[in-house]
């Protein structure tokens, strides 16, 4: 997926809240930091990642795959993810 191809289903009017797995949130810094040359402004990386919004506690919600993604990407994990 291509960000170009996704700008118009991003809301403008509320925050956009980006996270990855990685230690730094540096996936998540750089798609902030190009939503933002896009005229997002209300973009930023979530602090610590999915690993500390879990070990915080809070809730994660699996929202179903796209049919169109190809089927070695529409695999989802089974059970809850760990906390």
């Amino acid at each position: 997926m291509t960000l170009a191809r996704h700008l118009h289903d991003l809301p403008r009017d509320r925050d956009i809240i980006l996270y990855c797995t990685c230690p730094s949130e540096a996936s998540a810094a750089r798609m902030a930091r190009m939503l933002m040359n896009h005229g997002f402004t209300r973009v930023r990386p979530l602090f610590g990642g999915l690993e500390a919004w879990l070990a915080a506690g809070y809730a994660v919600e699996l929202a179903p795959l796209p049919q169109s993604l190809p089927p070695r990407l529409r695999r989802q994990p089974k059970g809850p993810p760990p906390i």
